[in-house]
Parts: structure tokens; sequence; C-alpha cells
């Protein structure tokens, strides 16, 4: 979860550290640092496997997560590239 929270709110993991409950606590900003990292994607289809790398991309829009006991939670991103240096 902690991988998670970093690349959804642009925080790094050192500062997402959990409470002595094991609570993880931290304080949104309003703009948040640029956050550009390498990202994988795969896309599965029955038994055929296409993938893609980005080598510069960051999450520029995300939804709302909501969390249900019985359901699966699901994170809508929005990753932009950018080209190489």
């Amino acid at each position: 979860r902690v991988a998670v929270q970093s690349v959804m709110y642009r925080i790094p993991e050192a500062a997402l550290e959990p409470d002595g409950t094991g609570i993880t606590s931290f304080a949104e900003t309003a703009s948040p640092q640029p956050d550009r990292r390498a990202w994988w994607f795969l896309d599965m289809d029955g038994s055929t496997a296409t993938g893609f790398y980005v080598p510069q991309g960051e999450i520029t829009d995300r939804s709302d997560v909501t969390f249900k006991q019985d359901e699966m939670s699901g994170y809508e991103i929005t990753v932009t590239a950018y080209p190489d240096d």
C-alpha cells in the first residue's frame, strides 16, 4: 500500500511510515512536487499479452477511491508521458 500511496499522492515512500498502530497518515499538498517515474504497462487479452514502457511519466489526474469491504477498489489514473531527455 505504501508504494500505491506514494504514486497516487506524489509523496516519497520514506514519508509514509506507519505509526505504532500500523496507520499511515499524511497531508496532501495543493501543489505537489513533480514525480516522474518509469512505467511498464501490460495489457492481457486471454493468452495474449502486449506491453509498453514509458521511461518518464507521472500521474496527472486521479479519480476518487471508495473502499468497501465486499468490493475490489479501483484506482483510475491518467499517466502523462514525457519525451526522453
